[in-house]
């Protein structure tokens, strides 16, 4: 378990639910997820092109997942 004071002031980034994004959800942290990871396929990714809600709303359904955020790519 993370030891953490001030919970609100982290944001944990990653691409995979199962590990980073229930891991920071679990320690009470934002979850920022990177969509144009590996499951960038999965929602249509295109580098410089905006993310297709309706499909990143359904991987996030069917994966049952609730991150505070989501993002294209990190830099």
């Amino acid at each position: 378990r993370l030891k953490i004071a001030e919970r609100s002031r982290v944001a944990m980034i990653g691409d995979t639910f199962h590990t980073d994004i229930a891991g920071a959800l679990n320690a009470g942290c934002d979850a920022i997820w990177v969509a144009g990871g590996i499951h960038g396929e999965d929602v249509g990714y295109q580098p410089g092109q905006p993310l297709d809600p309706k499909k990143v709303g359904q991987l996030l359904a069917v994966k049952q997942s609730r991150p505070t955020a989501v993002i294209g790519r990190l830099i």
